[in-house]
């Protein structure tokens, strides 16, 4: 019986480990917002190796106010990201070389932060009221003014980033943002009854979170995509799966 020398074992195995580490497709991910509970899925197939499993070295890049999120994916500086639908649907409509991937979430937690004080429980109590919007959003309130039949022009739109203490000092009415963790900030920053309203109750129902790519690299990609896509939906099934180990996970 014929043996293998160890040094030739060593050899085999080294050449092995060091094809598939050269076999990782390198991307990277961009998302639309700063790191929370709302990108879990991904963070845990980040720290679970899913995305290695499935041959990729994932970068997750940083998210700051004045971030072209779209236009780094457009330009393949970054190969996927996330928005939200009505921002993903404009750009497309605007000739911006993107394609849906999928939706993280089914319903959009988007909406308008409120502090009950100010007499706000639907569009129609928004008139003389200042509402902060963010950027790619300036839009929408218009339109939920005139689903509403308000004009627009007696509200007064305010360009803000996510300072919540802005609505608590009360330089604003309204705030955009996501009920899964603006919301729950300004509930833990004042003993104030504060209320919320969905874009879904303005009249925008939406998928949200929606990851895309550009239309070039899903043409020349697939693979890539569909693993990626894999990989991420596994991540997603642990975090739902193991809430208390998700939580954490973009801490670090």
């Amino acid at each position: 019986m014929q043996t293998i020398a160890p040094s030739l074992i060593i050899l085999l195995f080294g050449g092995l480990f060091l094809c598939q580490t050269q076999a990782l497709d390198k991307v990277s991910f961009q998302p639309d917002w700063f790191p929370n509970g709302q990108f879990a899925g991904f963070f845990t197939a980040q720290e679970k190796a899913l995305y290695a499993e499935h041959g990729l070295e994932v970068q997750l890049n940083t998210f700051s106010f004045g971030t072209e999120f779209l236009d780094h994916v457009a330009n393949n500086e970054a190969q996927f990201g996330t928005a939200e639908a009505y921002i993903l649907v404009n750009a497309i409509a605007e000739g911006q070389p993107l394609v849906a991937l999928g939706a993280v979430l089914k319903k959009s937690p988007a909406g308008y932060l409120y502090l009950k004080k100010s007499g706000i429980q639907t569009a129609r109590d928004n008139s003389n009221k200042r509402d902060g919007f963010h950027a790619y959003a300036k839009e929408l309130m218009p339109y939920f003014l005139s689903k509403a039949e308000i004009d627009p022009q007696s509200v007064t739109p305010v360009k803000v980033q996510n300072d919540i203490q802005m609505l608590i000092r009360g330089e604003i009415d309204l705030l955009q943002g996501y009920a899964i963790d603006e919301f729950l900030e300004l509930q833990r920053l004042t003993t104030e009854p504060a209320g919320f309203i969905t874009f879904e109750a303005l009249g925008l129902p939406m998928y949200s979170m929606v990851i895309y790519t550009s239309r070039t690299f899903a043409e020349e990609n697939p693979e890539t995509i569909a693993n990626f896509m894999t990989a991420t939906g596994q991540g997603w099934q642990h975090a739902l799966n193991h809430p208390e180990g998700a939580t954490g996970v973009y801490d670090h």
